[in-house]
């Protein structure tokens, strides 16, 4: 019997085109010949996976206080074509890690996390730090305006967040357009001040010169280190920043319009030079435009993964081992010690090692929110692993050892 061929349609125009309920499904009743197609589904495929419309933002934070990390993403809005013109509303989708330390599961509770759609604002980014100094940490939005928002949180210590917005266009900061805040003590003096990137792809650097329980940001210049991640054939950086200690010293990570991630040091002391930039492909993390990444240990071992997210709405999954982060696009280096095929998979495919292994290696196959549906321990150079129960989608194949932290996609079609 001859299967029925059925009929999948996706708007393809940007910021005219529905971004959120873009894929249709539309089954054929009849056969290939009278080809009679009925409405089955929106968002088709994307259904199963974290997709907020345009330009996600995410951030990692423990929302409800359970000791697991959640999922907090602003966005770029939801394009709502019903309207005349069409227009973006942005908001924060709030998705519960429902899962464990160890294998996070990620459920949507929320599309509009503190009521931000009201605002009337595009491009939301939010970040967090505890600004008052009282042991919670309050929610610092940036937007498409250039400005910040400010959501006092009175949860307390060791207490879900309880926000509320406090201060529009907080302190009259304004840099621009695309505001991404991180609220660091850049100057290691002791009080938070505020980094913020900007659509020109510079950094902004206010300084606290209040207290930590009355901070007041002050400016100090909009060419932070000699950073610009614009490159010569765009006209915009959208970068986004996100400062850290490595062995005590600071190092630096922007994220781009064009889906690179930057890696800075030489910033300690320097503060008024250049930073020296160590790569523009940092954990080889190269995404569709405008990516923004959050940084977090989501799976316990000790070290932090990141999520990227970008342009297109969705996230993608990196996850570190030792100083070497691995994404989730196959691995196709000649340092790769697994080799995973083949690629498309109709429901088996090969895990094969390229050399002798010492210690026990164990796979574990995740779908696109973290649920393990397979898992077992390597006993061969070559393995075949039965995925025929499987929905089609998107599958990302862990292999992980003392030696080996590799992380693959497959994607399984039938």
């Amino acid at each position: 019997m001859t299967a029925k061929k059925d009929l999948i349609l996706s708007g393809c125009v940007e910021n005219q085109s529905e971004n959120y309920t873009n894929i249709k499904l539309y089954k054929n009743t009849t056969n290939n010949a009278s080809n009679v197609f009925n409405f089955f589904q929106n968002r088709f495929l994307t259904d199963k996976m974290i997709d907020v419309g345009s330009g996600a933002n995410p951030v990692i934070i423990d929302v409800d206080a359970d000791g697991k990390k959640d999922l907090l993403i602003g966005n770029y809005g939801y394009l709502r074509t019903n309207q005349n013109p069409s227009i973006f509303e942005s908001g924060i989708s709030y998705y519960r890690n429902t899962g464990t330390n160890i294998c996070p599961e990620f459920t949507l509770i929320n599309d509009d996390y503190e009521n931000v759609f009201a605002m009337g604002l595009q491009n939301i980014y939010p970040c967090f730090g505890d600004l008052d100094n009282d042991g919670d940490r309050e929610m610092l939005l940036g937007a498409n305006d250039g400005m910040l928002y400010l959501y006092t949180n009175n949860g307390g210590a060791g207490n879900p967040l309880n926000l509320t917005l406090s201060s529009i266009q907080y302190q009259g900061i304004d840099v621009g357009n695309a505001a991404t805040p991180q609220i660091v003590d850049v100057d290691k003096d002791g009080l938070l001040d505020l980094l913020i990137g900007n659509a020109m792809g510079t950094l902004y650097f206010f300084k606290n010169t209040g207290t930590l329980t009355s901070p007041v940001f002050t400016y100090i210049t909009d060419n932070l280190g000699g950073v610009n991640v614009t490159n010569q054939f765009a006209s915009f950086g959208y970068s986004q920043p996100y400062l850290y200690e490595d062995g005590g010293a600071y190092k630096l990570l922007v994220a781009s319009e064009e889906g690179r991630v930057f890696m800075y040091n030489n910033i300690d002391g320097n503060l008024t030079g250049n930073f020296n930039l160590i790569t523009n492909t940092a954990y080889g993390i190269v995404e569709q435009y405008r990516t923004k990444i959050a940084l977090g240990d989501l799976d316990g071992d000790g070290n932090e993964e990141i999520i990227v997210g970008n342009y297109a709405g969705g996230l993608n999954y990196y996850t570190k081992n030792v100083n070497c982060f691995t994404g989730i696009a196959q691995n196709n280096t000649e340092s790769s010690v697994v080799s995973v095929y083949p690629n498309p998979s109709n429901g088996n495919i090969v895990v094969e090692t390229k050399q002798a292994l010492a210690e026990v290696v164990v796979v574990s196959v995740m779908d696109n929110l973290g649920r393990i549906v397979y898992s077992q321990k390597l006993n061969s150079y070559r393995n075949i692993i039965d995925l025929s129960n499987a929905s089609n989608g998107v599958y990302t194949v862990r292999i992980s050892a003392d030696r080996i932290n590799e992380v693959h996609k497959v994607v399984l079609k039938k």
